[in-house]
């Protein structure tokens, strides 16, 4: 996807549109939780295109935007990804 930077930033802001922004960035532990609660590694792993993320791939990226903000909820995404196979 060729998207400027300010593009960018609508796309990503619009997810969270009518929302307070934070209150969603401290949600999102228990919301991916519950999306991806029983399903295996490998599954997560997988990724849907070659040149598209896996699920742990962008967990892993939603982790490090984490970093240096929130430790507490860089612990809660890990437990998340913890392997339960």
């Amino acid at each position: 996807m060729k998207e400027t930077p300010q593009e960018y930033i609508r796309r990503i802001t619009s997810y969270v549109e009518g929302e307070q922004p934070l209150k969603v960035q401290a949600a999102t532990p228990k919301k991916l939780e519950r999306l991806i609660k029983g399903v295996s590694v490998s599954k997560l792993r997988k990724r849907p295109a070659p040149d598209k993320w896996s699920v742990v791939e962008t967990v892993e990226h939603i982790v490090r935007m984490f970093a240096g903000h929130d430790l507490n909820h860089i612990r809660q995404i890990e437990h998340i990804l913890a392997p339960q196979e």
